[in-house]
């Protein structure tokens, strides 16, 4: 035991490592500068606590810089081959000559325990894939690059380097990062390959660079269309192809988006879509005749158009035969199956509406009627009043996407069917949106009516001014208007109207009066009623009653303080929304205000109320322009939470899709693509491209193919990111294993 303990006392004339020599007196101390000694980087107070699984570490560690140790910023690091040759004498058992201590071979042996368990816990983190729980030090750069030029560590450095867990927790910072790494990894192997073996590395780590390999994540629903709005067509298909359930009805809403952005090749993808749905279930044949007819209405051949929209009416028809409930379903089992029937129905009517305006347009009027009365047909068949409403109007409005002589009776029979059907304020307001044309786009809606149909608008705002009257009298909170209908009411009617002045005033009071039965009822309705208010605030702007205007817009950030604070900043985004709008500075004074305090701190935060604000700034006056900017700021910041908490690829895509939408393709891509990591996709274009890449790079004198970033830096700048020519010019042998190895893995 003396023995063994013996190389550990401190040398005579050792006074400058005095401290060093004592803290390693100790195992826990011992085993701390076999660390850092061993990992050659400064580590945190973190890492070593991860790394040794001891806590409260620091009171062994020196509090400063002392003679050997640096203690900076960075954290604890040996200072300079004096200070590791100490360490070394002190963990070497048995005698050891002086100056033995500086041989690279006694350095190796000694460390060796201490290089294996950090190797050990990068691989307890890839097996877990808990990077977020393991030591920072092992996602840095500096640890990469400390195993480059150990040839035992090859396997574990492309392991480490090739880990979605780790490149996605880099990401999160630096989407660049995981990519960088593997290039500098990449680069120090071609240069010290020697052997075709030496080669294979390097290939696993050009083929997984920028996220080229196969991953087991699956691509969120209608985030492929909003790279066909983008005009990235291929992407888009490659993407659609890649959805676990139903990628026809993907695929087809593809085709669509195309059609809207003109690109040609929606036709074929509408057709691919048709023929793998031979045997599909009936929603899946509703979906896809949607997408097709909306593609038909967008198709410039008329050809092409005519028999895109005849396609959809025979999925239409062919899904129309199904099954009737049997009698002795009743109670809540039979009320679900008849709103999910009446749901089909409405998007089968919708489908064949849209097909009779594709119809329409290219001038076969025999067939846009039948296919108005097919969709005609299905709205009478449908059972709920306030699903054939909302279906009816949608119905009216498709059909009046084209001006049509013959389209216009069925049309307008539609409408009427909407109005009789619709009972409600919200049902109002939304059969009065659909047809006005103010419904905001989406993947299901193609285009806005030709010719809004006004005379239907005023009468559906007429019905919902008489709720209006009666909210305060009943002051029950189900009486009260729900959001939207005031603005449609108001829209609707000529400005000034003594019954829609009348209307606004009986709203606000109504709401600052209300009584509820609860405090959780008068929460649950604050949403509600803020909202409302602020459309009143943005009413009375347009009367000419500021004063009025200003006092309703602070009652209505007022009325969102009733939300708990984790629930009000979608509340608060809305009513700044629904502020914009108004002319009067004061009341735009207040939305700044709200929108302050959306964007605080102490304030979670909906993503989508985000992008609300900065699509209603977008359209208003430039001096909106800031919160319009400071939305889209906070959405990408919210995009990059979503990806640090492991990832909301149905929000993010939700984003993306708006902001396609809104006209933000800058944003909309950098949130599809956030999506697509949340979703642990890898980007399958990238991968068909670097096979491409890897094919014309042997020829020194071709032309780099337009490729993705990272694929164009390898092919041109550096070995191996200046790419095979560069390497061919020097190596032509070498070149030829690089390119025979990596056309293998690619494939």
């Amino acid at each position: 035991m003396s023995a063994r303990r013996a190389p550990r006392r401190p040398a005579t004339g050792s006074e400058p490592w005095a401290a060093l020599d004592a803290m390693m007196r100790s195992a826990l101390g011992a085993h701390l500068a076999g660390l850092l000694a061993a990992a050659a980087i400064p580590l945190t107070l973190i890492d070593l606590e991860r790394l040794a699984g001891r806590p409260r570490v620091a009171r062994t560690l020196p509090a400063a810089t002392i003679h050997g140790i640096r203690v900076d910023a960075a954290g604890f690091a040996l200072d300079g081959a004096d200070a590791l040759g100490r360490v070394v004498r002190n963990l070497h058992v048995g005698p050891l000559a002086p100056g033995k201590e500086l041989s690279a071979r006694t350095q190796e042996r000694a460390l060796a325990p201490f290089r294996a368990a950090l190797l050990s816990a990068a691989a307890a983190a890839h097996a877990s894939g808990e990077w977020d729980r393991a030591a920072p030090v092992l996602s840095s750069a500096a640890f990469a690059r400390s195993m480059h030029h150990r040839n035992g560590e090859r396997d574990a450095l492309v392991t480490l380097l090739t880990d979605p867990g780790r490149a996605r927790l880099l990401a999160v910072h630096d989407p660049a990062e995981p990519g960088r790494q593997r290039h500098d990894a990449a680069a120090h192997l071609a240069r010290a390959a020697r052997t075709p073996e030496d080669l294979v590395p390097l290939a696993a780590l050009l083929v997984a660079d920028d996220s080229l390999e196969e991953s087991p994540g699956a691509v969120p629903r209608r985030l492929p269309p909003v790279y066909a709005l983008l005009g990235d067509g291929e992407r888009a298909v490659l993407l659609a192809e890649r959805v676990r359930t139903e990628p026809e009805i993907e695929l087809a809403y593809v085709a669509q988006a195309l059609a809207q952005a003109g690109d040609p090749g929606a036709m074929d993808i509408a057709l691919r879509a048709v023929a793998a749905h031979e045997r599909a279930a009936t929603g899946a044949l509703l979906r896809t005749a949607h997408a097709v007819a909306g593609c038909a209405l967008h198709t410039a051949d008329p050809s092409d158009a005519h028999r895109l929209a005849q396609l959809a009416r025979v999925l239409v028809r062919r899904a129309a035969v199904s099954p009737q409930v049997h009698a002795v379903v009743a109670g809540l089992r039979q009320q679900l199956f008849r709103a999910a029937r009446d749901h089909e129905r409405g998007i089968g009517a919708t489908a064949a509406a849209t097909a009779a305006a594709a119809l329409g347009r290219i001038g076969d009027a025999d067939a846009a009627v039948q296919a108005a009365n097919d969709a005609q047909s299905l709205c009478d068949s449908i059972e709920g009043a306030a699903q054939r409403a909302v279906a009816a109007a949608a119905v009216a409005a498709r059909l009046r996407v084209v001006a049509s002589d013959v389209l216009e009776p069925i049309a307008d029979a539609v409408a009427e069917l909407a109005l009789a059907s619709a009972a409600a304020p919200a049902q109002l307001a939304e059969v009065a949106r659909l047809l006005s044309g103010e419904t905001v786009l989406d993947g299901d809606w193609t285009d806005p009516p030709a010719v809004p149909d006004r005379a239907r608008v005023a009468a559906a705002a007429e019905r919902i001014l008489v709720a209006a009257h009666a909210t305060p009298v009943d002051r029950h909170p189900q009486t009260a208007l729900t959001r939207g209908a005031l603005t449609v009411a108001v829209n609707a009617l000529p400005a000034g109207d003594p019954r829609t002045v009348a209307a606004v005033h009986a709203v606000v009071d109504g709401i600052r009066e209300m009584r509820y039965p609860s405090s959780l009822e008068r929460r649950a309705r604050a949403r509600t009623d803020a909202v409302v208010l602020a459309e009143a605030a943005v009413a009375f702007a347009g009367f000419g009653d500021l004063e009025a205007s200003t006092t309703t817009a602070a009652l209505a950030v007022d009325v969102c303080g009733r939300v708990p604070v984790a629930a009000r900043a979608r509340p608060l985004a809305d009513v700044v929304a629904t502020l914009l709008p108004a002319r009067d500075p004061a009341t735009f004074d207040v939305a700044t205000r709200a929108w302050a305090a959306v964007t605080a701190p102490l304030c979670p935060w909906d993503a989508d109320a985000a992008l609300a604000v900065a699509s209603a700034a977008a359209a208003t006056a430039r001096t909106a322009e800031h919160l319009r900017a400071d939305a889209l700021r906070a959405m990408r910041d919210h995009a990059e939470l979503l990806l640090r908490r492991h990832g909301d690829a149905a929000s993010l895509t939700l984003l993306a899709d708006r902001a396609a939408r809104a006209g933000e393709d800058v944003h909309a891509r950098t949130l599809a693509e956030a999506a697509l990591r949340a979703a642990g996709v890898a980007d399958p274009l990238r991968r068909r491209l670097a096979a491409v890449a890897l094919a014309a790079g042997a020829d020194a004198t071709a032309e780099p193919p337009v490729v993705s970033a990272v694929a164009r830096q390898w092919l041109t700048d550096g070995v191996p990111a200046a790419g095979l020519p560069a390497l061919a010019a020097h190596e032509p042998k070498t070149a030829a294993r690089v390119a025979a190895l990596l056309r293998t893995l690619v494939d």
